[in-house]
């Protein structure tokens, strides 16, 4: 069923005619760079108390999913603290799923990011290792911080290397949606 709500979403997110590896790329280089023109700097959004402060927010900054996947913006690079606690009493399921994966995209895309930074280090690190390089006591700490949170051995390197990597937006996107009942659950309203 995972797999029928990633292909439905991707469908929706990927424009006409395109890949989906092309759009995850897009999508994912959307995160480097905002336009956010009416906004000076916008990272963190605490909660906002109404669906209808969040869409102005979003409208603000230019964020509607069509241009998204027109190519005609990029998904704001933009945390938001928690989802509005109104966002259930949207009565049009269409709109309140729009809001949904507004909300849940530039969190998803961040989250690939980080992932994708982590990934770039610890690739380096294997290489020197494997090379025979001298690894520095930060370097190692990482490291091992790392495959604790990834729950691996530190001997386990190529498993971590295969653990640490992005997830396709239009899975995590599926993913959540599932879980949190398109951001209507107690616990995707209560944080």
């Amino acid at each position: 069923m995972l797999a029928a709500i990633a292909a439905v979403l991707c469908a929706l997110l990927v424009p006409q005619g395109e890949s989906t590896h092309f759009a995850a790329e897009r999508f994912n280089d959307g995160l480097e760079t905002i336009e956010p023109s009416a906004i000076k700097k916008l990272d963190t959004v605490n909660l906002l108390p109404s669906i209808d402060k969040l869409d102005a927010m979003f409208a603000s900054i230019g964020y509607h999913l069509d241009d998204v996947r027109n190519g005609k913006s990029r998904v704001p690079r933009l945390t938001l603290t928690g989802l509005p606690p109104d966002i259930a009493n949207i009565s049009l399921p269409n709109q309140r799923k729009e809001m949904f994966l507004r909300y849940m995209l530039p969190l998803i895309l961040e989250a690939n990011h980080r992932v994708q930074r982590q990934r770039n280090r610890l690739l380096e690190l294997k290489l020197d290792l494997e090379n025979g390089a001298t690894v520095s006591l930060e370097s190692w700490k990482w490291f091992l911080d790392l495959a604790d949170e990834y729950q691996v051995g530190a001997e386990e390197i190529a498993e971590l290397v295969r653990r640490v990597d992005i997830s396709p937006p239009s899975l995590a996107l599926a993913q959540a949606a599932i879980e949190s009942g398109w951001g209507t659950s107690r616990f995707a309203l209560e944080g």
